[in-house]
């Protein structure tokens, strides 16, 4: 854990007023159409990119499961993103140059903006950004 000014991070969060509630769990039925992927070009997308790399990460932040997590988390938490939306699309060829290896952030950051955010544009947002991002982490374990 990282050391903080007062607390520590779990004794932080025990701290929080819990005086709010919601409640959940209930169930709800929806119909909605889904768009077929094919399992097979993702799982050759993955061979492909350890071939050539040695191992999986995220395009766009670099984060690897392998590294944080061990061996066994690595293939099967990266995600493999559409540049080519399939849903706008319909039925088309993907090919491996259409699909890009994503963490489940940098993928949600993609998706939350529509239409679609580019990867090139999140890769050039996650250069601005890395540098103070890394300076808190450094910060925060000096104090």
């Amino acid at each position: 854990l990282v050391q903080t000014d007062t607390l520590l991070i779990t004794e932080r969060i025990d701290a929080v007023n819990d005086g709010h509630y919601a409640l959940e769990g209930g169930a709800s039925y929806k119909i909605h159409r889904k768009i077929e992927r094919n399992k097979r070009i993702v799982e050759i997308k993955k061979e492909e990119f350890i071939k050539k790399y040695g191992r999986l990460y995220c395009e766009v932040c670099g984060f690897s499961f392998e590294d944080i997590y061990g061996h066994s988390l690595k293939r099967s938490s990266i995600e493999c993103h559409h540049t080519n939306p399939l849903a706008e699309s319909g039925l088309k060829e993907t090919r491996l140059s259409d699909l890009v290896l994503l963490c489940p952030n940098c993928h949600r950051v993609l998706h939350q903006h529509n239409p679609c955010l580019d990867v090139e544009t999140l890769i050039e947002s996650v250069k601005k950004n890395i540098n103070r991002f890394l300076w808190r982490i450094f910060i925060g374990l000096l104090s």
